[in-house]
């Protein structure tokens, strides 16, 4: 029986977006710098590998209520610029794992308001603010 060279090839994963521009972006990078599977990750974070494969392919999005685990496993806050308050309103509400009906209800305003505030729209009174500002004081949730 003659002997023969046999080659195997594999395919090489993407590496990871050198731009990060989505939520899928920063858990891929942070990912294959831990050195973790997808499956690894999915335990971690309590949800299917299929979620991991969507998220990093960008085919989905997490659940806010996500976002406090995948903070602390990103070990920063994903968003890249928190320039107005609305980002910063937004970022703490991530931080905190809560859609903008919930954070409302814990600011005592209405959802539209929220709404408002994190699109720019309007800029909350000082009055409002300085209740949002002590809030997130009162929890202490940093960015």
């Amino acid at each position: 029986m003659p002997f023969y060279r046999q080659t195997k090839t594999a395919i090489k994963p993407k590496p990871y977006p050198k731009e990060l521009l989505t939520i899928g972006d920063h858990i891929k990078k942070k990912r294959i710098e831990c050195k973790i599977f997808q499956t690894q990750l999915a335990d971690m974070l309590g949800v299917d590998e299929i979620t991991i494969v969507n998220w990093e392919k960008n085919y989905s999005t997490p659940k806010v209520s996500m976002f406090p685990k995948i903070i602390e496993f990103l070990e920063y806050e994903p968003q890249n610029k928190i320039i107005t308050l609305g980002d910063k309103i937004k970022a703490y509400r991530r931080k905190l794992g809560l859609s903008q009906e919930k954070f409302a209800k814990k600011l005592g305003i209405d959802a539209s308001t929220l709404r408002k505030w994190e699109w720019g729209n309007v800029q909350p009174s000082s009055v409002l603010k300085e209740r949002f500002l002590k809030f997130c004081k009162m929890l202490k949730v940093d960015l």
